[in-house]
């Protein structure tokens, strides 16, 4: 409980709105929320940012997918911004499992390249409790590789 407290003073910090125990009503509580909305020069989109942590003692891929499935209906309900006409816009959903441990097959599922989706950026992160590893994808592909560097600096300013 204390790095998720340790993880919502520094996503204040860096200027998201943050919330904890949060239903997503689907009988699922996420532990923490933070969102928030900017501009990025890279892509040049406004982009509605989006973490959301769960406990799961041993989670599986499936768990990891429907935390970002979770974090996407999250931040639909949460954020929608009027556009000027022909604004680009899109999603950046950071779905983070905290873990007692983490099998290696969904150690390999973070370590992929994230799904392609339209207007939605995923990048799935675990963190290993046991271990005290982050666990995510750290190359860079030709698809997303403006934002891959954004969320890893996310990351590491609210786990690391």
């Amino acid at each position: 409980m204390m790095k998720l407290d340790e993880c919502g003073v520094r996503l204040q910090t860096a200027g998201f709105s943050v919330a904890s125990a949060v239903s997503s009503g689907r009988d699922t509580e996420l532990a923490l929320t933070a969102s928030r909305t900017c501009f990025s020069w890279k892509g040049m989109v406004i982009l509605s940012q989006h973490v959301v942590f769960r406990q799961i003692a041993r989670p599986g891929i499936q768990d990891v997918r429907d935390l970002g499935d979770l974090g996407f209906r999250f931040g639909k309900s949460k954020n929608r911004v009027p556009l000027l006409r022909g604004m680009q816009f899109g999603y950046v959903i950071i779905p983070i499992v905290i873990a007692e441990s983490v099998t290696e097959a969904v150690r390999e599922y973070v370590l992929q390249q994230p799904r392609k989706r339209w207007c939605v950026f995923e990048f799935p992160v675990v963190y290993d409790q046991g271990k005290d590893q982050v666990h995510c994808f750290q190359k860079t592909g030709a698809w997303g590789a403006f934002f891959f560097s954004d969320a890893r600096n996310i990351i590491q300013r609210c786990i690391d």
